[in-house]
This record gives C-alpha cells, sequence and structure tokens, in this order.
C-alpha cells in the first residue's frame, strides 16, 4: 500500500465545528502533530491522548476572486469529463489537497515496480497522474511525494460518475525515476574535506529534487535533467574550485548531456550521489 506509515488501535476522528465568527484562515494549513493533547471534557476511562499525524480536510471559505475562476471552469466542462482539461480541472476544484495533475490519453497506467514504461498504446485507457500538495499531505518519502490509495480510489470515483462509461480510466500516482550521481571536485584549499562532501552531496539533492525544501513550483512532469546545469550548479559554489569528473546515470541506463524521464507521468528525482573530494597533489619534478 502506498505510503503506508503506521497501524493504530483504539483510533478515533475528531472533527472541527467551527462557530459562526471563528477565524476560518487557519482551515488553509494542516494542523501539526501533537496540537491535541487532552480532552475538551476529561474523561477518567481515557488514559491518554494523543495526535500522531497532521489535519485533513481542512479548506477556507471561497475567495471573491476563485469565484470566477470556477464558474468559467464550470461553463466550459459543464461538469463533465470529456477533454483532458476536464479531467485535471475537476480533480483541482474538488480536491484541494491535490496540487496538480496531468491527465494522459491513449495510455494505460503499469506498475512502476514490474514494468519500465507505461503502455502508450491503448486506445480507450485515461491516465491521470496526480502530485500532493506538500504542505496539506505531508508523505512519508519527501524525495517521492504519492497520494495515499484512498485519495486515488475518491478521485476516481469522482471522475467515472462524470465520464464516458467506455472510458477506462486509472488515477495513479507519478513514477518517480532517480539520477545518480557521481562526482569529483577539488575544494578550495582551507576547506574541510568531511563537511563538504556531505555539504555538496546535500546541494545537489536538493537541486535533483528541490521540493524537498518545499519549492513544490518546481515539481513537474516530464521535466528533462540538463548535464550543463548540474556543472552550472556546482561550479558556482563558493567552496568548490572545479569539477574534476561528472557522470549522471538516469533510467536505462541513460548518460550524456540530457537525462530523460521516460514515460508522460515519470519525475526525476534525486538517487545514489556519490561524492570525492580529489586531493591537490604537486607536479612532480623534472
Amino acid at each position: 500500500v502506498s505510503e503506508a506509515i503506521g497501524l493504530h488501535t483504539q483510533a478515533a476522528r475528531a472533527t472541527a465545528l467551527l462557530p459562526a465568527g471563528a477565524d476560518t484562515a487557519r482551515l488553509g494549513a494542516a494542523m501539526p502533530p501533537g496540537s491535541i493533547a487532552k480532552l475538551a471534557d476529561a474523561d477518567f476511562s481515557i488514559k491518554k491522548i494523543e495526535q500522531p499525524y497532521s489535519s485533513f480536510g481542512g479548506k477556507q471559505p471561497e475567495a471573491g476572486g476563485h469565484l470566477y475562476t470556477r464558474v468559467s471552469e464550470h461553463l466550459r466542462h459543464k461538469d463533465r469529463a470529456l477533454m483532458l482539461f476536464d479531467y485535471e480541472h475537476l480533480v483541482l476544484e474538488a480536491f484541494p489537497e491535490i496540487y496538480k495533475t496531468k491527465c494522459i490519453s491513449h495510455t494505460m497506467g503499469l506498475s512502476a515496480h514490474e514494468y519500465q514504461r507505461d503502455l502508450e498504446i491503448a486506445p480507450g485507457f485515461v491516465v491521470l497522474a496526480v502530485i500532493p500538495d506538500l504542505t496539506k499531505l505531508i508523505p512519508g518519502d519527501m524525495m517521492e511525494p504519492r497520494a495515499p490509495v484512498s485519495l486515488l480510489e475518491k478521485i476516481a470515483t469522482l471522475l467515472r460518475q462524470r465520464s464516458s462509461p467506455f472510458a477506462r480510466l486509472k488515477v495513479l500516482n507519478p513514477r518517480f525515476e532517480k539520477v545518480d550521481v557521481d562526482i569529483s571536485v577539488r575544494l578550495h584549499r582551507g576547506k574541510p574535506r568531511d563537511f563538504f562532501a556531505k555539504q555538496l552531496k546535500t546541494d545537489l539533492l536538493h537541486f535533483l529534487a528541490p521540493w524537498y525544501l518545499g519549492d513544490t513550483e518546481k515539481i513537474a512532469f516530464g521535466r528533462n535533467l540538463l548535464f550543463s546545469d548540474v556543472v552550472k550548479l556546482v561550479e558556482n559554489l563558493d567552496y568548490v574550485d572545479f569539477i574534476v569528473n561528472l557522470k549522471l546515470n538516469g533510467p536505462c541506463n541513460q548518460t550524456g548531456s540530457v537525462i530523460r524521464p521516460l514515460t508522460a507521468r515519470s519525475i526525476l528525482t534525486g538517487g545514489n550521489i556519490c561524492v570525492t573530494i580529489a586531493d591537490e597533489k604537486c607536479p612532480a619534478p623534472p
């Protein structure tokens, strides 16, 4: 099961019922874990209260500007999923915890654990890939953010009620394809080797997966990774003197100047990063 974090017993769901005049702006952000620690009215039969995870399902009242956007989209798709635009915007409107969607027609999504690619010659099949909003749904692995299976099933139910009965729909998470980096650099004199080796690994990891630090706008389907972009990043670091060797290894053993994702719903992310600090050698005497 995708993103299974833990199993808990004696669990209950608590729902916030806000009175009139309450601050509704806080519904836009999830309540962090540990915010609820006790009952409002003490009960001696309950020994302890814990909130191990963030809250979910909060939604702010509709702003005036969003009303025009929602009405315009509704006039276009008329609450029916026919075009690619319809599938994507119906989901974005109904599920605020989804940040980005991509609808792919004529494609049957296959398991990334068993197949390297999706079947892209499949008439009648529709794939909808979704990316969760990391401010509302915190995944177990930030390098590969996925929506839970329960949310995928809710999205599929909504779309099947509004699409053709002949459309064979699959709502899936993106295929995260790792890019391995093997790099050797020379540091400026006086820089600690061990510390900056770890720092370079961290900088490369954040470059390959910028959403790890909260920059969700840079998570995108089908984006290529250029060899020159990695070189530019490393050469602009203030502790690196120059690059001795650099090799990128993408999915299906891709190397060279461009690493490309294999499918339309693929997202490149960071894999194994091997950093080597080259020693400064004096030239041999003549």
